[in-house]
Parts: C-alpha cells; sequence; structure tokens
C-alpha cells in the first residue's frame, strides 16, 4: 500500500480526529478492489506475473498474513507431479512396445 501512497495521499488529509478511522479504512477498501493496472516491469506478461506474485507474496509474509493461495498451490504442484509420474510412465510402456521388448 505504500507504493501507492500517491493515489490515495489526498483523502487522508485536513481531517479531525473523528474522521480519522472511517478515512483511512475508506482508502484501504479503495486500494484494495480498486482495479489497478498491471505494472510492467519486463515486458514480457508471464514474468510480469511471476514478478507480481512474488511482491505479493512478500507484502502478506511482511503483514504476518498466511498466503490465501497456498492449499491451492500445494494441490496444483501435487497433480503436476502426478500427471508428469503418468507421462513417463506411459512414454516407457510406449518405447517398450516400439521397441519389441
Amino acid at each position: 500500500m505504500m507504493d501507492s501512497w500517491d493515489h490515495y495521499a489526498h483523502t487522508l488529509q485536513r481531517l479531525s480526529v473523528a474522521e480519522i478511522q472511517p478515512a483511512v479504512e475508506r482508502a484501504c477498501l479503495e486500494y484494495a478492489w480498486k482495479p489497478r493496472p498491471a505494472p510492467d516491469y519486463t515486458g514480457v506478461p508471464a514474468l510480469d506475473a511471476e514478478l507480481q506474485y512474488d511482491l505479493d507474496t512478500a507484502q502478506l509474509q511482511r503483514a504476518g498474513l498466511k498466503n490465501p493461495l497456498e492449499k491451492v498451490e500445494a494441490i496444483e504442484a501435487y497433480r503436476r507431479a502426478e500427471e508428469a509420474a503418468y507421462a513417463a510412465q506411459e512414454a516407457a510402456r510406449l518405447d517398450r512396445i516400439t521397441n519389441g521388448e
């Protein structure tokens, strides 16, 4: 949120004490849900997405929060490993068939 301070700092200026908490909450909600353009770090969309994911993960860690996608990513990694093992077994089976073993 600090890297986007310029986008919402104006909403937090000249507030009375009673207005501080609602203004901060409003700014946080706006920051969290308002669409933002994806940063263009390298010009390669896949690499930019990976870099953004790394930045988001680091921000979650700094905030002391658990990555909400951790379980989903573990399931996907397991499925990829299972698919790779199956593909290797099938390739070995086809090699045995084609080589006449």
